[in-house]
């Protein structure tokens, strides 16, 4: 039996598939990732999903984001990450992140030896009330909660998270912190155990910092029964204003620039350590690393290394120049500072001999719509046009040659992909399909929208997609209504929707049907009835 290639997953946060769709267009940006994509193959993926939070349970678990109650805990509820497959078969399993969703509380940790991410601690606290408590106290104040049980969900939800916060600042891989993050989290790191006594013992004075306290400065009364009155009225008025700019500037293409609330850190802060890894660590290993630059293109917060990166400017030009792209040039310019980072661990795994003994899976978790785009900005749960949800997959150096297909690939069909490339077995409870294995024929993406993923009270919307066709609809209560609905093979761009002219439409019917089939479970629990025009 031949030994094991190493797995190298490697998640561009935002990388859509015009990126690479095309070998010349990806050489004059990422010529790297070009280099990769000639010794393997490259595959349009349609995600499960249109953001990172909804999407990595498919990418880890395989399974649909609204599977085993939603997205809300990550894959803390769901039956195996990928991840205990890879670490059964023998392999050192390390996760190298700087992407705030795989932090403590979600489960993402399962099965890794080494976690090595860059989270900013008071983030983590903000997603979590935002996601999930706010909407649980504001049902106590709608009366459509009883208080006691949203007490034991703050005390359990908001325990976990300090309990994890606590054990990730002990345990995990600070090495990659700079110092800047290390002072903040350890600051939040002390003074969450005074706020686990409070939640235990008066977790009503919980209740009402969240009802009272934004988000986005929770962590700087974690410990404290109330707010100092001076000194919030002016950390709320500071609030307010960076929460309302970045919300405003986000929707505003025109204007390129925004700072985000947490720390950023770059893949230029993990690449030396990166290359130490490849060249000392045994065989085989698994590094699954998610990076963030691309995603937060617009960000300010690192202004030398925004200066730095115009150094690619004059390649960006030449491409644009010669029709190899149109999306924006801080988009692409971002794409080019992280291709050069990723080529410096590539010389390095050569230099070793490790390259190629090693498989390279390069993806996105989700499009992104600044980029370049026919339509203006929506909401989030109407963000699943092609330039939300289109990706690539990249295999390099594995030794199985993928099917020749018509089907579609999603998410859960991409980390699906590299187990069939390794020779890994696919737990039960997976339900993704492979390049190797032929893919899907119609692809589902879903999610709860912005905010809490209630599966029982909040419209949950889905899109279908066929290769000629897109459906896209709405569940309310217990109706299901189409939105949208694209013929692909006409309409490429998604911008003429046929909805109220294709009621009779067999391939709506057909894409419909699926959608209910597919996910009975949830349209069953909603009492859905379905029937056909």
């Amino acid at each position: 039996m031949t030994s094991r290639k190493n797995l190298f997953y490697i998640v561009i946060d935002a990388l859509r598939w015009d990126v690479l769709h095309d070998y010349n267009s990806a050489k004059a940006i990422m010529p790297n990732v070009a280099e990769l994509m000639a010794l393997g193959f490259t595959r349009k993926v349609i995600a499960n999903s249109q953001s990172t939070q909804f999407v990595m349970p498919s990418l880890f678990s395989l399974t649909y984001p609204l599977d085993h109650g939603g997205y809300n805990t990550g894959i803390r509820n769901r039956p195996k990450s990928y991840v205990e497959v890879v670490k059964e078969a023998g392999y050192s399993t390390n996760l190298i992140s700087t992407c705030n969703q795989l932090g403590a509380h979600f489960g993402y940790d399962r099965g890794f030896d080494r976690l090595a991410t860059t989270n900013t601690f008071a983030t983590l606290i903000e997603q979590l009330i935002n996601r999930i408590l706010y909407y649980n106290v504001e049902l106590v104040q709608k009366n459509q909660a009883n208080k006691a049980d949203t007490i034991e969900i703050v005390q359990r939800e908001f325990g976990e998270v300090l309990e994890r916060l606590q054990d990730q600042f002990l345990q995990w891989d600070k090495s990659f912190w700079p110092t800047k993050l290390l002072k903040w989290n350890e600051q939040i790191y002390k003074a969450s155990f005074k706020e686990r006594e409070l939640l235990q013992k008066n977790p009503e004075i919980i209740l009402k910092k969240l009802r009272d306290i934004a988000p986005g400065i929770y962590w700087r009364y974690l410990g404290k029964t109330h707010a100092p009155p001076v000194p919030f009225f002016f950390a709320r008025i500071i609030e307010g204003c960076r929460w309302r700019s970045r919300r405003f500037l986000q929707h505003i293409n025109w204007i390129p620039f925004l700072f985000l609330s947490h720390f950023q850190a770059l893949l230029q802060d993990l690449t030396p350590k990166l290359k130490s890894f490849v060249r000392t660590t045994s065989q085989p290993w698994l590094i699954h690393m998610h990076i963030m630059d691309v995603h937060d293109c617009k960000s300010l917060n690192r202004i030398f290394w925004r200066l730095k990166i115009l150094k690619y400017f004059p390649r960006i030009w030449r491409a644009h120049r010669k029709g190899l792209t149109k999306r924006r040039f801080l988009y692409d310019l971002t794409l080019a500072a992280v291709d050069h980072e990723l080529g410096k661990i590539i010389k390095s795994m050569k230099e070793n001999g490790s390259f190629d003994k090693t498989i390279f899976l390069i993806t996105g978790d989700h499009g992104l719509q600044y980029a370049h785009s026919p339509r203006p900005k929506t909401g989030i749960a109407h963000r699943t046009h092609y330039e939300d949800i289109d990706v690539p997959l990249v295999i390099a150096n594995s030794d199985k040659i993928a099917q020749k297909s018509d089907n579609n690939l999603d998410s859960m069909g991409v980390t699906a992909t590299l187990l069939e490339a390794a020779d890994l077995p696919l737990h039960s409870s997976f339900k993704g399909i492979s390049a190797y294995s032929g893919g899907r024929e119609i692809v589902i993406s879903e999610s709860a929208g912005n905010g809490n993923a209630d599966l029982t009270h909040r419209d949950l919307y889905f899109t279908a997609t066929s290769l000629t066709h897109k459906l896209m609809a709405t569940l309310r209560g217990n109706k299901i209504s189409t939105e949208e609905f694209y013929d692909l093979g006409s309409d490429p761009y998604e911008l003429v929707n046929i909805a109220n002219s294709s009621l009779n439409n067999p391939h709506l019917a057909h894409l419909m049907r699926h959608l209910i089939k597919e996910r009975s479970e949830l349209f069953h629990a909603r009492q859905v009835i379905f029937k056909e025009s």
